[in-house]
């Protein structure tokens, strides 16, 4: 300064001749690794929370895959059970005790009710409830699948068998119509198949919910998802298949009755869709197979109070159905007994 004396006023950004300070202090990167870290934590702890760390686990076989035995987890708040039997019950044995009527259905995502269902909310559930008010001693087994096709159900009814069962209630939507097998190399090969367990929540986060959502090209794609081609082939092979379903019901002392649920926009004037039906709902009524529809309830419900989406039914949705089903048994019942199950002592 003129006098002499330092001018010790902070410089000012951008003022020629002097350097600027600086506005934001420098932030270490070993900070921002602690702090990723944390959100990784927090992602774990929350993750693990709502159980990502432990889903359902599925195992391959010659009809395709099952649920694998013997797991009993909760997720999403929802408490999920599966036997020595991959089914989707507690513990029963392999043929129904002298005295129990026992019920086997048999489907895919609908009947299984999936993850985001609780054991006491699935159909079969619901269903056995309703038969405990009539019946001594009912019993419901739920054999399903996510991603099960037709194919599949024949498969693990041609495998493993009706298992003494009174009834065989098989649960089909439109889609099944013309759906192709879901194969056995979906297990481990789609995140939501996988035959172990994730070490960390935040990889199932990751290979589940993250890469599908943003790199769909590179995960495979979900059998009970993705989209079926409505050709008469694909339609015939399927009607084969239930009646290898019924031929098999109907040598082990059975009786078949086929649920039917139809998928919002069925009656849009899609020739080859109600070409299929009616061939199916033909074929069904020539092996006498009783049918049950949710026409007159979803007109008088509403479809958005019974279905999630286009397919899955809500908690309600599955009571109704329940309601169907058990309402078509006992006018079955009134008609006759059926023939004793195989194996089976009947009092």
């Amino acid at each position: 300064m003129a006098d002499g004396t330092r001018d010790l006023s902070p410089a000012l950004p951008g003022t020629p001749g002097r350097r600027p300070g600086r506005v934001f202090p420098r932030v270490g990167s070993h900070w921002i690794v602690m702090a990723l870290a944390l959100a990784a934590l927090l992602v774990e702890v929350a993750g693990r929370a709502f159980g990502l760390h432990t889903p359902v686990l599925y195992e391959a076989t010659d009809y395709g895959y099952r649920v694998a035995p013997n797991q009993e987890i909760h997720r999403f708040g929802h408490s999920i059970r599966y036997n020595a039997m991959g089914l989707r019950n507690d513990t029963a044995p392999a043929l129904p005790a002298p005295g129990v009527t026992r019920i086997l259905c048999l489907g895919d995502s609908v009947t299984n009710g999936g993850a985001v269902t609780s054991q006491q909310d699935t159909i079969t559930a619901k269903l056995e409830a309703l038969l405990r008010r009539r019946m001594r001693q009912p019993e419901v087994l739920n054999a399903s699948a996510p991603g099960w096709a037709i194919a599949n159900e024949a498969g693990w009814l041609r495998t493993v068998g009706t298992l003494g069962s009174s009834y065989v209630v098989l649960i089909i939507s439109t889609h099944d119509l013309f759906q192709d097998p879901a194969p056995s190399s979906t297990v481990d090969s789609h995140p939501s198949f996988p035959s172990t367990r994730p070490v960390l929540a935040l990889q199932e986060v990751l290979n589940r919910y993250l890469l599908p959502r943003f790199a769909p090209s590179i995960v495979q794609q979900d059998p009970g998802a993705a989209g079926v081609a409505a050709t008469s082939e694909a339609a015939a092979r399927n009607r084969q298949l239930v009646t290898a379903i019924a031929d098999k019901v109907e040598n082990d002392g059975s009786r078949l009755v086929v649920v039917f649920l139809e998928q919002a926009g069925d009656n849009d004037g899609d020739l080859p869709t109600l070409a299929a039906k009616r061939r199916m709902f033909a074929l069904l009524g020539e092996r006498r197979v009783p049918v049950v529809t949710l026409g007159s309830e979803v007109e008088r419900l509403g479809r958005e109070a019974m279905f999630a989406d286009e397919v899955h039914p809500t908690p309600a949705g599955n009571q109704v159905i329940a309601e169907e089903i058990d309402r078509k048994l006992r006018s079955l019942a009134a008609d006759g007994p059926t023939s004793s199950p195989r194996g089976v002592a009947r009092e």
